[in-house]
């Protein structure tokens, strides 16, 4: 069984931006409730993922020193 999880954790002021992500990538995902000050944005679906996720980052690189 293969499990891929994406992730973004923002702190609980930032819930919105979180929102406005999920609803960029067309509503897939879920945006959890706030814990320890924080939000997370998570698509838990591997098919979402290499449908909706990858190719939004195939086609717009992160650019990164790290």
């Amino acid at each position: 069984k293969i499990e891929a999880n994406f992730i973004i954790n923002l702190h609980k002021k930032d819930v919105k931006i979180l929102k406005q992500i999920k609803e960029f990538f067309g509503g897939v995902g879920r945006v959890s409730k706030e814990r320890n000050g924080c939000c997370d944005y998570t698509v838990s679906s591997l098919d979402q993922i290499a449908s909706v996720i990858l190719p939004h980052f195939d086609k717009y690189p992160l650019i990164t020193q790290k």
